[in-house]
């Protein structure tokens, strides 16, 4: 589906448009986890505390 969308969006828009895709979805990720896991009070590279990490996923 991914590399769908690129072919449209090359055909359509063109090239300079296609590399906003492809970086724009990993750093739209990137900045959604790093929202997440400040809100939640756990580290975004590490998952530490991991109490905390694995009480907020329901985890034992």
């Amino acid at each position: 589906m991914y590399l769908a969308i690129l072919l449209v969006i090359e055909l359509l828009a063109g090239r300079p448009w296609t590399w906003v895709w492809i970086a724009g979805l990993p750093v739209i990720g990137a900045t959604f986890h790093v929202i997440w896991c400040v809100r939640h009070q756990i580290n975004p590279l590490t998952a530490e505390p991991r109490e905390r990490y694995y009480q907020l996923r329901g985890w034992a």
